[in-house]
C-alpha cells in the first residue's frame, strides 16, 4: 500500500503515460516498470485504451432529437391502441416506444410516460375504461412533456435609471 506522500508522484507519472498514450507514443506496459509497484494494471488499462489508432476508437454518435412528426405519430398510435385494442396498433406504438427509452437527450419524465405506454399497451381481454383512460393520459401528455425544448433568450437584467432591475416591482 502507497502512502499519501507518494500520491502527487504516482499522479504525475499516470499524467505523463497518459499524455504519451494520447499522443501515441506508448501502445502498451510491458513489466513492472511502467507506474511502479501496483501500477501495473492501471497503466495498462490506461495505455491499451488510450494508445488506439484513431480509427479504430469510435466516434460518439450524434443522435438527433425525436421530430414533433415522430412523436404526433406515436401519440395517435398509442390512442388508437386504447381506442381498436389490436394487436397491430399495440405492438406498433410498443416498438416506437421502447428504443425512445435509451435515448439520452429525452428527460426522465418523458421516459415515465415511455415507460407508461410500453408496459400499457398491451391487447387486453377486455377493453375497459380504466385502460383507456390510461392510454390516453399518457398520450395526451407525450408531447408536452417529450418536445424538444428550444432555450429562450435571457431575460433583461440591466438596471434601469432608478437602480432597480427590469424584472423587480418598484414601488
Amino acid at each position: 500500500m502507497m502512502g499519501l506522500h507518494a500520491l502527487p508522484d504516482a499522479m504525475g507519472r499516470l499524467r505523463s503515460l497518459a499524455h504519451l498514450c494520447y499522443r501515441g507514443m506508448v501502445t502498451g506496459c510491458l513489466g513492472t516498470g511502467c507506474l511502479g509497484t501496483g501500477g501495473l494494471v492501471t497503466g495498462c488499462l490506461v495505455a491499451g485504451g488510450l494508445a488506439m489508432p484513431s480509427a479504430l476508437r469510435a466516434a460518439p454518435k450524434e443522435i438527433s432529437y425525436p421530430s414533433a412528426d415522430q412523436w404526433r405519430q406515436l401519440q395517435l398510435t398509442v390512442l388508437e391502441c386504447g381506442r381498436e385494442n389490436t394487436a397491430a396498433s399495440c405492438d406498433l406504438a410498443r416498438s416506437t416506444a421502447d428504443p425512445l427509452l435509451d435515448h439520452p437527450q429525452l428527460p426522465a419524465t418523458c421516459k415515465d410516460t415511455l415507460w407508461t405506454i410500453r408496459d400499457q399497451a398491451l391487447v387486453a381481454a377486455s377493453n375497459s375504461y380504466a385502460r383507456r383512460e390510461r392510454l390516453n393520459k399518457a398520450a395526451s401528455e407525450l408531447i408536452p412533456l417529450c418536445r424538444e425544448r428550444i432555450s429562450s433568450p435571457a431575460k433583461n437584467n440591466k438596471p434601469d435609471q432608478g437602480g432597480k432591475t427590469n424584472n423587480l416591482l418598484k414601488f
